[in-house]
Formats: C-alpha cells, structure tokens, sequence
C-alpha cells in the first residue's frame, strides 16, 4: 500500500475507526517490547491471559465485533517499523478484546517442518481475530483464556 491509499483511508474511517486503530499500534509497540523483555509468564500475567485446558473459544460476546479488533491490528501490523509477530499480534488482540469485555482464547501450536516452528492465534468463538493463515498445520501445545473483566 502506498501512503497516498493511506491517507485516503483515515480521510474516509470514522472517529472510532481511528481510535481503533491507534489503540492497535499502541498496544502493538508496547507488546513488541514486552515480548522482547519480559519472561512470557510475566507477559501474560500482566495482559491477563490464562492457561486453559480447552482448546476452543468461548463465544464471542455482544459487546463488540472481534473481527473490527483483529482488522486493526492486522491493518496497523503492516505498517510497523519493526516485525510484528504472530505472537505480538495476538497478544495486542487478547489485550484490545478483554477492554471490550469480549471473552477469547490464544492459542499457541507447533509444527515440524525443517526444525520448530511455532504458531500463535487468537479465536473469539467461531471467528479467527489475528493468525489465520495456516494455523491447520500446527498442533496445539498451549492454550490461553481471555476472559472479560
């Protein structure tokens, strides 16, 4: 994308369209940061993400539109200086769902192809918010509760 179909986006986005969006690259900056600083025990305290032993999201609350959510934080993810990760984005969704009240889960698998690789997605009942694109090849070793607060 250029930064002329940039620009003529935010001309025609809304003032809550906006908000999302710089709420999305805010959180994406600081979860950046924390990914690289923190213990990720520590990181999902602090976001308030819980171990589960379900592997399916709850469904998604009245509260809010998680695919709004995970559109913000793919669209502003394009457009990071830096990498932002599976991880980072989905962390910034669980973050950007709970002050919603929208409950979710974050799901975190592994594949084995030419060694590890590993796999982070976040689901707010049937709907996929960040991580889609070939999750079907991992398997899930960990998952996280996002719950409303």
């Amino acid at each position: 994308m250029s930064l002329k179909t940039d620009i003529d986006k935010l001309r025609r986005a809304s003032a809550a369209e906006i908000l999302l969006l710089m709420e999305a690259m805010t959180l994406l900056c600081v979860v950046k940061a924390g990914v690289l600083t923190l213990p990720f025990r520590w990181l999902a305290a602090l976001t308030g993400l819980e171990l589960s032993s379900a592997t399916t999201a709850e469904k998604a609350g009245p509260e809010g539109d998680p695919e709004w959510v995970g559109k913000a934080v793919r669209a502003m993810a394009a457009r990071t200086p830096w990498k932002s990760t599976c991880l980072v984005q989905a962390i910034t969704g669980a973050i950007m769902l709970r002050r919603r009240g929208i409950p979710a889960s974050l799901l975190l698998g592994v594949a084995k192809e030419s060694g590890l690789i590993a796999h982070a997605w976040l689901k707010s009942g049937d709907v996929f918010v960040t991580g889609y694109a070939g999750h079907q090849t991992y398997r899930v070793i960990s998952v996280f509760t996002v719950s409303p607060r």
